[in-house]
């Protein structure tokens, strides 16, 4: 497994962990209180220091297949993530418009922010664990 699996893995179940977490707390604390349980996304981000790559000296770390799957991986991540902001903006647009404000909070801000590296980060993951696990099972490295 390389160290891109490895990293995805951890994204993917700190991604679910802080989920679940969430969806506990809400009825326990109220909804404000709960967003702070999604600061547990960012767990994932430790994952390149814990499967750093540790390389035997003459050893390849990654190949042109590697790339290729980090570059799609990283285009779609890219991709959804832009969507996302462009619908957390028409989401939050469209319930203050429904509220009769002619302004959004600058509180807002950082929601946009986040919810599109959430989802940048965790497209990323997955789609590397797709591709990945695309290959034929037989090959003999």
């Amino acid at each position: 497994m390389s160290s891109e699996q490895k990293q995805s893995w951890c994204i993917v179940v700190a991604f679910a962990f802080a989920l679940v977490v969430f969806l506990v707390l809400i009825p326990l604390i109220g909804t404000k209180i709960a967003f702070g349980a999604l600061g547990l996304v960012g767990l994932g981000g430790l994952a390149p220091v814990i499967f750093g790559v540790k390389r035997k000296a003459g050893e390849v770390a990654v190949d042109e297949r590697d790339k290729m799957i980090a570059q799609k991986a990283t285009m779609g991540g890219a991709m959804l993530g832009l969507n996302t902001a462009l619908l957390v903006c028409m989401i939050l647009w469209s319930v203050y418009r429904a509220q009769g404000k002619d302004t959004i909070s600058i509180n807002m801000l950082p929601l946009i922010v986040f919810a599109e590296m959430m989802m940048f980060w965790l497209a990323r993951a997955i789609t590397i664990l797709i591709l990945y696990g695309r290959e034929p099972k037989d090959v003999q490295n």
